[in-house]
């Protein structure tokens, strides 16, 4: 009788066991997708953003071009020129900084679900002592 007892309270800990892994991985699954989202969203901005610059750099070269053959140039081309570099080098800190910034948001993801992941392992312990 008392095993019957033991079994069936050893079953019912398993199956509530069961049912709270499965909680925190549905959590987890959602957290990851939510993640996914927000990194996608990201780097369509990036996209759009980036084929802003470009068309705006084409744009650039097109007038550039345009104002050299008609004789409309106000300024040496030397100082067009450094204007055209200082704005891709600005473009380019931009980028950097953006890659800088979405790889510390994977990079604190990371130990945030390794911290849940640890957590997790600790509740699973712990209830595995208590069976």
């Amino acid at each position: 009788k008392i095993t019957a007892a033991q079994d069936g309270l050893t079953d019912l800990l398993q199956q509530e066991l069961n049912e709270q892994l499965l909680v925190a991985e549905r959590a987890r699954e959602e957290m990851m997708a939510a993640h996914c989202d927000e990194l996608d969203d990201l780097i369509q901005s990036h996209d759009l953003e980036r084929r802003d610059l470009h068309r705006e750099i084409g744009e650039l070269r097109i007038e550039c071009a345009q104002a050299c053959e008609s004789n409309a140039l106000e300024q040496p081309l030397a100082d067009m020129r450094a204007y055209l570099e200082s704005q891709v080098c600005t473009m380019k800190n931009k980028f950097e900084a953006q890659l800088a910034d979405l790889e510390e948001r994977q990079r604190e993801q990371r130990v945030q679900d390794e911290v849940e992941i640890s957590q997790l392992r600790c509740s699973l312990e712990a209830c595995q002592e208590d069976l």
